[in-house]
């Protein structure tokens, strides 16, 4: 071994001294070489033979520039000619220190021919020329004749020029390829000498070591093989998934027993057939070629359904990967199969669930959004609805600016402590936003913390409560005016009793008495102010919803222009405009408690006009649809809607929500009682209507009223004459109130009536029992203890189908008294009321 390792180092340091040698000499030779060129070759010969031909084209466009003057004669042409001739004259004088002037004799030649010519042309476009000025046709042809032939033996010497470089450059070129062929026979020298080198140090090594390494890399082989075989079938047998092997053209080889079980085929049924044709029909084609394109590359999993022995299909996520040999030719195809019917059925079941729940988001009738960074994040449609964005959606959008400036502090603060992590929290709150519009909305904010997109944000759920806040306060409002209008109904029903007797007994007292009497005077003064409080009275049974006495189809064009003439004629200072529905449709209401309302609702405008102003009255047909914006107690429908406006000084909210209310007034103490608007709110609520205000300070005031329409026809008044006082017949009066039996039975006997009296209602029954044949009239109080005036009128009915009934009540028109009435009464008449009143009541029920 001593000798061949000897020999091995004598063959390493011959080579490395061959090499050494080698360098030397290439070094040697490209010296000589680099030499050679940097003396022969004039590479400036080149450049500046460039420059020449430069030189050769700006010569031309003086040429083409002197044609084109001597053509069109203009100064701007001369003054371009000078500016050539310039060029073409300073590139002459550059020429003469240029290596191509020194070393070539056409480019000498060159200069002697164009610089003379140039000059001259330049001298005669400055001076002129044999007595003729510079811009004059002759001078400009004398020039051009000379700059002409002078161009031609340049263009002539210019061709020499560029052939004498050629040969030079041909010379330099051979001298080149020399030294190119030189530098390749060294450097091929050098590779084979080092590739010798190589090959005697690789094989002195491989010469030491090579038994070694194939024993121990044939030992390590087989204890791979091993076990990568046990691993691999391991693998197989742990494996839940299908496992097939097939050689290129799909033939199978091998599956493993999880694919004999899944599929129901035995082993031999199976091996031998080609893969394609256990692939269901449908996606045989697909297959066939995803098999051509695996070649090539490796592909993505692949969905395939096969056919199982029993015809059933199973869907297969099917992945493929090519063996292939050294050389990398492929010689079988592993094919991995999962069954993925599970995943496919979760895969539907999620897409429905996530269909339900984008239909559930996106139909809410709340806003939800997902808040990160101050911004609102995948909002569904009523989020942008209620912020105002009616158009394409922005793509950001700062949830912050949306909160009104007084909640705004408040929602931040909690949206930090929310996203800091905090516990706690109050996760519903209220308050206020401003969308786009402008439009103000009280929500209702339901929030928690989540992670989104791997960060802090809040899940919001967000529910506009403004109308519901609305109907809470309309609903407040309606049971406070309810229970005050209640209590003003109740008051009044006594005090018209008590007023009842007063007048009564002034009635009496003033029949058949004369003016001249010492008293006249003072119980008229007596009954003016006994009217005066029944018609306080009457308002409060107005704002108590009582008050309809006679309901008739009535067009409210004719109600409001009775009205203003009455009205207008102490109202000089103000100007009254008109608007109203040419057509407008009918309604049914008491008539004069419609001029009441009228009335109230002018004065209250007049008041709010001290120095004088605008009233505009106004008429229209109005139409309530189910999903319009309105109060609770307006029903869908078809309405009148009457508007009264002033020019006034206006109302502030505060005033606003207070002025239907009984007994609120604006005006100094003793000034007002507080009743009129308080009245028409009862008067409009009674009839099924809706009376509401709009105002703003400075800007004036419009109070507006609904009322329901009717399919009934207008008829004509007719005028009910007064009743005769004489009759001979008997009444039976009924009430519980001694003053009212007492005072009754003296009107009807001044009226000539035989009265018989009963103070309830089972009296009442025991009397027109036994005076049957004679009572032609019975006048029954509406109210009474143990048995009220509807039960009565129902015995009454009992015993005489036919009896003639009036309805008598301290109360007014309203619910309970219309029910009583459509039983059979033949009229109404309200407490207090006087001697004449009573005895029309009685005409109109008798005839």
């Amino acid at each position: 071994m001593k000798p061949s390792r000897h020999f091995s180092q004598i063959l390493q340091w011959s080579a490395i001294a061959v090499v050494v040698a080698a360098v030397v000499t290439t070094g040697v030779l490209t010296n000589i070489t680099l030499r050679s060129i940097e003396k022969n070759l004039p590479i400036t010969l080149l450049t500046e033979l460039e420059a020449l031909e430069l030189l050769i084209e700006d010569l031309a466009e003086v040429v083409s520039t002197a044609e084109a003057t001597r053509m069109t004669p203009t100064p701007e042409n001369y003054t371009q000619l000078r500016h050539k001739v310039r060029i073409v004259s300073e590139g002459v004088v550059k020429l003469r220190n240029t290596y191509v002037f020194d070393n070539l004799v056409q480019a000498s030649a060159f200069h002697a021919v164009v610089a003379p010519a140039i000059s001259d042309m330049k001298l005669w476009l400055e001076e002129g020329v044999s007595g003729y000025g510079p811009e004059t046709a002759t001078t400009l042809d004398i020039a051009l004749s000379r700059i002409t032939r002078a161009f031609s033996k340049a263009r002539a010497l210019y061709h020499d020029s560029q052939k004498i470089a050629q040969n030079i450059m041909n010379e330099q070129r051979n001298r080149l390829e020399h030294f190119l062929l030189s530098v390749n026979l060294l450097f091929l020298l050098t590779l084979v000498i080092t590739a010798i080198m190589i090959f005697l140090i690789a094989r002195r090594q491989v010469f030491f070591r090579r038994e070694l390494e194939v024993q121990t890399e044939l030992r390590r082989t087989e204890k791979t093989l091993q076990e990568t075989e046990e691993l691999y079938g391991k693998l197989i047998a742990a494996i839940s998934d299908i496992v097939v092997r097939t050689d290129v053209n799909g033939r199978i080889l091998f599956l493993n027993d999880v694919a004999l079980r899944i599929s129901g085929y035995q082993s031999a049924e199976v091996l031998g057939k080609n893969l394609l044709e256990f692939i269901a029909p449908e996606d045989r084609a697909s297959a066939i070629e995803n098999l051509k394109l695996i070649f090539d590359h490796k592909i993505d999993p692949k969905k395939y359904a096969i056919v199982m022995k029993d015809g059933k299909k199973i869907p297969f996520e099917i992945s493929s990967d090519v063996l292939r040999r050294n050389d990398g030719s492929p010689y079988e195809i592993v094919n991995i199969c999962r069954d993925i019917s599970k995943r496919l059925q979760a895969e539907e079941a999620l897409r429905e669930s996530e269909k339900q729940y984008r239909l559930l988001v996106e139909n809410a009738n709340d806003a939800i959004f997902i808040a990160q960074d101050g911004k609102i994040k995948f909002p569904n449609p009523r989020t942008l609805e209620i912020l105002g964005f009616t158009e394409e959606q922005p793509e950001e959008i700062p949830f912050i600016n949306f909160i009104h400036p007084k909640d705004r502090e408040m929602i931040v603060d909690l949206h930090r402590r929310r996203m800091s992590g905090k516990d706690h929290l109050p996760t519903n709150l209220s308050f206020r936003i401003i969308n786009t519009a402008g439009r103000e909305y009280t929500v209702q904010q339901n929030a928690v913390s989540i992670a989104w997109e791997g960060r802090p944000a809040s899940l919001n759920f967000v529910r506009d409560i403004t109308d519901q806040l609305n109907l809470e306060a309309s609903l407040r409002q309606a049971q406070k005016m309810e229970a005050i209008g209640t209590l003003a109904g109740g008051i009044a029903h006594d005090f018209n009793n008590l007023l009842m007797g007063i007048q009564g007994r002034i009635s009496l007292m003033m029949f058949g008495m004369g003016a001249a009497h010492p008293f006249f005077e003072h119980l008229t003064c007596i009954e003016d102010c006994v009217k005066n409080a029944t018609d306080l009275t009457r308002q409060l049974l107005g704002f108590a919803r009582g008050g309809k006495y006679e309901i008739k189809p009535t067009r409210m064009n004719d109600i409001l222009d009775q009205s203003i003439e009455m009205f207008g004629r102490t109202r000089k200072e103000i100007q009254i405009h008109k608007n109203y529905e040419a057509h407008l449709w009918t309604v049914e209401v008491d008539q004069g408690q419609m001029h009441q309302v009228l009335l109230n609702l002018f004065v209250n405008a007049c008041q709010a006009m001290p120095g004088g102003g605008n009233l505009h009255l106004r008429t229209e047909n109005c139409v309530i649809h189910q999903d319009m914006h309105r109060p609770p107690e307006l029903s869908p429908g078809n309405y009148v809607k009457i508007s009264v406006t002033d020019t006034g000084v206006g109302m502030d909210d505060a005033t606003k929500a207070r002025i239907f209310e009984p007994f609120f007034t604006t005006k100094e103490m003793g000034r007002g009682t507080g009743l009129g608007l308080a009245s028409s709110y009862g008067i409009i609520r009674n009839h099924g209507g809706w009376i509401c205000a709009d105002s703003n300070i400075g800007q004036g005031s419009t109070l507006s009223f609904y009322l329901p329409t009717s399919e009934k026809t207008v008829k004509p008044q007719s005028h009910v004459p007064e009743t005769e006082l004489k009759e001979n017949k008997s009444i039976l009066l009924v009430d519980d109130e001694d003053i009212i039996i007492d005072v009754g039975k003296q009107f009807l006997e001044v009226l000539g009536y035989t009265v018989f009296s009963a103070r309830s209602g089972q009296e009442a029954l025991d009397i027109y029992t036994r005076e049957f044949g004679k009572i032609i009239l019975v006048i029954l109080d509406m109210i009474m203890p143990t048995m009220d005036g509807g039960e009565t009128i129902q015995r009454l009915k009992a015993i005489n189908p036919t009896v003639r009934i009036i309805l008598s009540s301290g109360y007014s028109f309203n619910g309970q008294a219309a029910e009583i009435m459509d039983r059979g009464c033949n009229g109404f008449i309200q407490k207090p009321y006087s001697l004449n009143e009573l005895s029309q009541t009685i005409r109109k029920a008798l005839e």
